[in-house]
């Protein structure tokens, strides 16, 4: 029972939309074209492919900053 007026409450407020927001809807369904979304993609192509400039960058710079530290380390101990 509850289900039942569950759904018959969006139905209503559909019914109330202007005729104007209801053109619109429709026209952005007509626009959306399904079946370029059902279709999987497979392969090399599926994808575009990683810029790993950002991680090199940031792996670089903490190795800097382990060996800067490593060398300070020996040399305050007087190593």
């Amino acid at each position: 029972m509850l289900a039942s007026a569950n759904a018959v409450a969006p139905a209503v407020e559909r019914a109330r939309e202007s005729p104007r927001r209801r053109a619109v809807a429709r026209s952005v369904q007509d626009r959306c074209d399904v079946s370029e979304f059902d279709k999987p993609k497979i392969g090399r192509g599926a994808f575009s492919s990683y810029n790993h400039r950002g991680t090199v960058v940031v792996a670089i710079a903490w190795l800097a900053f382990y060996a800067i530290a490593a060398i300070h380390h020996c040399l305050a101990s007087g190593n």
